[in-house]
């Protein structure tokens, strides 16, 4: 994990989101650049006032929380499409991960119409750690969804790499019950993606999956979610799956969606 990008909107949301990536990056050695986007919209002249108010801001907003001097920091204000912006920074500054704050909740147009971090979360060919809390501490306890996919497999793998000194539990839910063929199948799974062999037993509950986190996270102090962004097969690689939009729509925690 070398360079990691945050797509910012000034909001405090954000805020959270530039902090959690100042603590990944200095555990990492990372670089972090933070990038808002313009909109291409507005008039010309309007637009250029935007652009020079917004890099005053968010160089504030770094200031107030990297206290590394030797941290590499860069700041981006595009004007144009902010999914389009976001996708061609991340090439050009070759992110290893993207991160969001989670958008404000809009009860009615959140179910009529796709919000603008899962239509960033869907075209991102990075992962995206998705922060709803303040980044007080590092993450901590860490919980996986799985469900013996190949994205699944994925997220496990970024999930050690880029916190190996948290504690991770895993969670495959199901409909109907069927306990022996789903530990037949995960045991399976575990050898083909060629996962450690030091991940705990999952825990197989009867539930739909979102059922299944709501009661999970109530019984338990996990700080971090994680699962594939589009489920059942790599041709779905940058789709979002129902249980992934679910999720992003109203996060338990943080998220971290690998691709």
């Amino acid at each position: 994990m070398k360079r990691i990008l945050v797509a910012s909107d000034l909001s405090e949301r954000s805020d959270h989101a530039i902090r959690r990536a100042v603590r990944l990056a200095e555990a990492h050695g990372a670089s972090v650049t933070v990038a808002y986007v313009v909109d291409s919209a507005l008039p010309a002249y309007i637009a250029a006032h935007v652009q020079k108010q917004a890099t005053i801001t968010l160089q504030t907003k770094l200031n107030d929380c990297v206290p590394d001097p030797k941290l590499k920091t860069d700041i981006q204000v595009p004007v144009g499409d902010v999914v389009t912006e976001v996708g061609e920074v991340a090439e050009q500054v070759m992110a290893d991960l993207l991160i969001l704050g989670v958008h404000r909740r809009r009860l009615f147009f959140d179910k009529i119409k796709e919000t603008t971090m899962e239509r960033l979360i869907r075209h991102s060919r990075q992962p995206v750690l998705a922060v709803v809390n303040p980044a007080e501490a590092p993450y901590a306890h860490l919980l996986a969804a799985v469900d013996l996919s190949p994205a699944c497999a994925r997220a496990v793998r970024l999930a050690k790499a880029l916190l190996p000194q948290a504690r991770i539990g895993l969670f495959h839910a199901h409909d109907v019950s069927f306990h022996k063929e789903a530990e037949r199948d995960y045991a399976t799974w575990l050898a083909v993606a060629g996962l450690d062999d030091d991940l705990p037993p999952p825990m197989f509950v009867e539930a739909r999956p979102v059922d299944a986190v709501d009661q999970i996270m109530k019984d338990n102090d996990h700080d971090l979610l994680v699962m594939g962004a589009h489920t059942r097969s790599n041709v779905g690689r940058f789709l979002l799956g129902g249980f992934s939009s679910d999720m992003i729509r109203n996060p338990p925690s943080d998220i971290l969606v690998a691709k």
